[in-house]
């Protein structure tokens, strides 16, 4: 048998990259506090599909799957600046129009908001879709939502408004054309999550706006089975204030009537019902009888005709890995800004890596001092006195197979056997700043000790007044590591327990009837 580089390029797939570069970080100063972006950020903003290769192309990297043996690599990105400008054009509201063309006719759309005046040019009262059909000028103008379908807009109309309004895919299916929309999300903006779809026979515009995810943001969509009745496969995010991109309903199914496209039932899958490595899922793909599901955390590929199925998955992680310092004894910390160190990693041959899990900022100075959180394969206890509660956000609740209950471990998800955070599990808040498990939040303390941010957890004791878990990771001064992106399988796990928080809800939930 041939070694795998030489099998990879026998069959087109790229090498394992000789240097990869290192992830560029954007700093903010937000309230006084210095805040950093971009770490880690593996989600992917498309996925090339062809004969050899699945290529999932983020902000700086492509991780790259290799159909002739089935294994992994890290190249250096290709999307370059042009992506990087369309974001900024869409951020700033620009909104030219975009073409499909279909058997050599050209489709023009755009969708747009609508002020109530020249007068009043960002009160927005509606939103509608431009569509300029071949061999016209002139766009019909088709309307998909309004400002009184938002929720307090009768009751509070002055904090309720229409967030600007895009388009985060557009295709053909069938003889059909299908678009979907999202919009600004978080402090009183809002819109109505809605897939347009233009029948080319009839000419005809109709609407689909599923109630179950109707105020959350559809990020992309994929289509298959028969085309006059397809399933439709949407990723699926929520916004709010300080954070762009929070957990919802996942990777939603939806299956449409078979007289009528308009209605029909859904099913979502979340990391917490399902082997999903990630909350949000920002790129769909078909290949064949496989949907491709990408997502910060990794990537899943599962039979669609069989998705109920535990064994039509499998699912990769992205991580971060650093390759430990030869002849170096390395000191880890158990909380982030503990000044002791709690072990060591002892010298290593060279090539040996660790994990890492992620970065937090330690001190202020012309070069930012931090430490990265890694993964350990034995951790440490603590207890906390904070214990749980009733879930606080009911929104929240309604994620398809979590638990609605609160307590400081609420941002990680059962895994079958500990409690695991995904890198696009509640992270990068601008406002609050990134949370875990650690004391109780000062607002004069410029940081917080935190013990775990991304650390697997082992749940020991929860009650309403206390919290003990164990937390597999630790703290390494940031001097020491240089994180890379690689990726690794994630099998189905071998046992899966019951997750202890449908016993603890249950109780709290007796214990507060009875009183």
């Amino acid at each position: 048998m041939p070694a795998p580089s030489d099998l990879s390029e026998a069959v087109g797939c790229p090498l394992s990259a000789i240097h990869l570069p290192l992830e560029t970080v954007r700093q903010q100063t937000i309230s006084g506090r210095d805040r950093y972006f971009n770490r880690f950020d593996y989600a992917p903003k498309a996925i090339a599909i062809d004969e050899t290769t699945v290529r999932f192309q983020a902000r700086e990297y492509d991780f790259v799957y290799c159909r002739g043996d089935g294994q992994w690599t890290v190249q250096p990105g290709r999307l370059g600046k042009e992506w990087i400008a369309q974001l900024d054009a869409q951020h700033r509201g620009e909104n030219e129009f975009s073409t499909l063309r279909v058997d050599n006719q050209v489709y023009q759309y755009r969708v747009t908001p609508k002020p109530t005046s020249a007068e009043f040019p960002e009160d927005y009262r509606s939103v509608v879709l431009e569509l300029i059909l071949p061999g016209q000028e002139t766009p019909e103008q088709h309307t998909l939502y309004t400002f009184e379908q938002l929720p307090g807009a009768d009751i509070v109309p002055q904090i309720s408004r229409l967030g600007l309004p895009r388009i985060t895919s557009a295709q053909r299916y069938g003889d059909r054309l299908w678009w979907t929309i999202a919009f600004e999300q978080g402090e009183g903006l809002n819109g109505i999550a809605t897939i347009v779809n233009y029948d080319l026979a009839t000419n005809t515009v109709s609407l689909i706006q599923p109630s179950e995810i109707k105020f959350q943001q559809i990020l992309d969509l994929a289509l298959t089975g028969n085309p006059e009745q397809p399933t439709l496969w949407m990723g699926i995010r929520v916004s709010g204030e300080g954070m762009s991109n929070a957990p919802a309903s996942g990777l939603v199914v939806y299956q449409p009537d078979s007289k009528d496209l308009t209605t029909g039932t859904m099913q979502s899958y979340t990391p917490h019902n399902s082997p999903l490595v990630g909350h949000i899922p920002s790129q769909l793909a078909i290949d064949a009888d496989q949907l491709w599901v990408g997502t910060r955390n990794g990537v899943c590929s599962l039979d669609w005709q069989t998705h109920e199925q535990l064994d039509s998955w499998n699912c990769w992680r992205f991580i971060a890995q650093a390759m430990l310092p030869a002849d170096e004894t390395v000191p880890v910390y158990a909380s982030l800004l503990n000044p002791t160190p709690a072990a060591t990693l002892a010298e290593v041959a060279s090539g040996e890596t660790v994990e890492v899990l992620w970065w937090m900022l330690t001190a202020v100075s012309n070069s930012p001092m931090g430490r990265y959180e890694i993964r350990l394969e034995t951790g440490w206890e603590v207890t906390l006195d904070q214990g749980a509660s009733l879930e606080r956000w009911p929104r929240q609740s309604e994620i398809a197979g979590r638990v609605p209950l609160y307590w400081q471990g609420h941002r990680w998800h059962w895994q079958g056997d500990r409690f695991v955070r995904p890198f696009d599990g509640h992270l990068n808040n601008l406002i609050a700043g990134d949370q875990g498990i650690g004391p109780p939040r000062e607002n004069s303390a410029p940081f917080i000790d935190w013990h775990a941010i991304r650390g697997d957890l082992e749940l020991l004791e929860l009650s309403a007044e206390t919290t003990r878990v164990r937390y597999y990771s630790g703290w390494v001064d940031d001097t020491l590591l240089t994180p890379l992106p690689a990726v690794v399988e994630r099998p189905h796990p071998e046992t899966t327990l019951p997750n202890p928080l449908i016993e603890i809800d249950s109780q709290l939930r007796r214990s507060t009837t009875l009183n």
